[in-house]
C-alpha cells in the first residue's frame, strides 16, 4: 500500500480520513457494449477510495462472459469484497457488492420489498460494519427501484428497525447508492431527515447521470453528524464516460467518532 494511502487511514485522537465511492458500475458493459472490468478499474482507481459501493455488479452471467466481477475489481484494487445476489440467472447472478481496504468488517444482506403483483426487478440492501482506528462505523449500500412508488416503500423500509432504524442515533453511518431519485423526491427527503447529503457540504452539487450528458443527480451518498466532507469528486473524463452509464460519486471525509461534550 502506498505511503499516500496509509495516511488516509491513519488516525488521530479518534479521527480518520475516509474516501467511500458508491458507483453503478452496468455490470461492466461499456458505451461500446463490451463487458469491461479494466475500464471499471481506470475509472476508480486515480480516486482512491477506501471503501467502494458498487450496483450492477454481475457473477458467471454469459452476457459479460462469466466473469466474477466484484472479485475481478477486488483484486484489481487490493481489497477485500462482499457480494449481495439480488437476482437469481439460470447462469450467474446480478447485484450489489461492497469493497474495503479494512479487512475487519461484518455484512449483513437482505432484499428489499417489492409491490404487490408487480413484476419489477428486485432490490436489496447490504450493511457493512467496519472496524477503524477512530471506531465502529456502518456503510450501507442500494439500489432501488425505478418506479416511484416501489421506492418509496423500498426506503420506508430501509429506514425501519431492521436497517437505519435499528442503530443508535450516534453511531457513525454511510448510506450510499442508486436511489433512481433525485433531491426533490419523497425518498431523498426521507432520508435527510436523519442524515446529510455530502453534495450539500461541497457545493454545487455535480450530476450523476447519464455519464455521456450527466443531468441527473440520482447516485447519492449521505453521511451522519460524525462526518466533515473535505471534497466530493463526480469525475468526467473520457474513460469515466466511456466505463458505465453512471459517473461515479467519490467523497473524502473526516470521520470523527467522539462523542459530542455537553
Amino acid at each position: 500500500m502506498a505511503e499516500s494511502d496509509k495516511m488516509t487511514h491513519q488516525s488521530r485522537q479518534g479521527e480518520d480520513r475516509l474516501r467511500v465511492l458508491t458507483y453503478n458500475i452496468h455490470s461492466c458493459v461499456n458505451r461500446r457494449g463490451q463487458a469491461s472490468p479494466d475500464t471499471i478499474l481506470a475509472a476508480i482507481k486515480p480516486l482512491r477510495p477506501d471503501v467502494v459501493a458498487l450496483q450492477e455488479v454481475d457473477i458467471g452471467i454469459p452476457r459479460t462472459r462469466y466473469q466474477n466481477q466484484p472479485r475481478l475489481l477486488a483484486e484489481g484494487l487490493e481489497m477485500e469484497y462482499a457480494f449481495y445476489p439480488t437476482v437469481h440467472h439460470p447462469e450467474g447472478k446480478y447485484g450489489l457488492a461492497l469493497l474495503s481496504k479494512f479487512d475487519k468488517f461484518q455484512i449483513a444482506s437482505g432484499d428489499l420489498p417489492l409491490l404487490p403483483l408487480g413484476r419489477f426487478e428486485k432490490r436489496g440492501v447490504m450493511h457493512m460494519t467496519l472496524e477503524l482506528p477512530a471506531g465502529r462505523l456502518h456503510i450501507f449500500n442500494t439500489h432501488l427501484s425505478l418506479f416511484a412508488l416501489e421506492r418509496r416503500v423500498q426506503m420506508r423500509h430501509l429506514t425501519a428497525n431492521q436497517w437505519l432504524g435499528s442503530l443508535d442515533a450516534h453511531e457513525p453511518v454511510v448510506f450510499c447508492g442508486d436511489l433512481n431519485a433525485g433531491p426533490r423526491s419523497a425518498v431523498y427527503r426521507r432520508l435527510a431527515l436523519r442524515l446529510t447529503d455530502v453534495q450539500s457540504l461541497c457545493p454545487p452539487p455535480k450530476a450523476t447521470y447519464s455519464s455521456r450528458r450527466p443531468v441527473f443527480r440520482i447516485d447519492h451518498l449521505f453521511v451522519s453528524e460524525h462526518f466533515k466532507a473535505a471534497t466530493v469528486r463526480v469525475p468526467r473524463n473520457e474513460t469515466v464516460r466511456m466505463a458505465s452509464d453512471h459517473l461515479p460519486l467519490c467523497a473524502e471525509m473526516l470521520f470523527d467518532n467522539r462523542q459530542p461534550q455537553g
